[in-house]
């Protein structure tokens, strides 16, 4: 009977050995490891989609705007004639006008065809001379005449007391005042018709 029953025994226990090896895996998913990939389509992903982008020439995003500002300097400190100054006055309130002449002991040093600037600033009633910091208020440039007096028609406010500059310009550039140059000054207030101007005075 022992015997018997040890049969059974190791025969119960090699079909349960073989009940365990054929059983099929358990079903189901496999818990993640790491970030999940993203679905293209996934709706949490930001998008263009209906944004208007600024448009323009080429694209840019500045298209339209001006960045560049008015730069322009009415009256700037060069005596080069520009766009910006006023010549000979339209109101008869505002007319700066007269005469330049050469001083004597100059007449040999300038040349018919030379270049003068003549200026309108506004003076320092204290001194009388040029106000610290002044701006051309009127330019006007010349050819050397071959005769004397040149006579001249600028302008500057009403009330304005001014100095007027003529200067022969030796290099022909406004911007610049040299040494070597000849300049001579006027005196006025705004309206004025009889400024008389002596070119005189060498530049140091």
């Amino acid at each position: 009977m022992s015997r018997t029953r040890a049969i059974l025994v190791a025969a119960v226990s090699v079909l349960g050995l073989a009940a365990c090896q054929k059983s099929p895996p358990k079903t189901g998913t496999a818990a993640p490891v790491g970030v999940p990939a993203v679905d293209d389509k996934s709706p949490n992903l930001p998008s263009h989609t209906g944004m208007t982008m600024p448009s323009g020439e080429g694209d840019n995003p500045h298209a339209g705007m001006n960045m560049h500002g008015d730069m322009g300097d009415p009256g700037g400190a060069g005596d080069e004639p520009n766009p910006h100054t006023m010549g000979e006055a339209s109101d008869p309130s505002m007319v700066v006008a007269g005469t330049i002449e050469l001083g004597p002991a100059f007449t040999g040093q300038v040349k018919q065809g030379d270049v003068i600037y003549v200026t309108v600033k506004a003076a320092d009633p204290k001194t009388g001379q040029v106000a610290a910091g002044a701006h051309a208020l009127s330019v006007d440039k010349a050819d050397v005449p071959g005769t004397w007096p040149l006579p001249f028609s600028l302008s500057a406010p009403a009330g304005t007391q001014v100095v007027v500059t003529a200067r022969v310009d030796r290099d022909g550039d406004g911007m610049t005042r040299d040494k070597g140059d000849l300049e001579g000054f006027g005196h006025g207030t705004a309206p004025a018709k009889d400024v008389k101007v002596v070119i005189d005075t060498p530049v140091p």
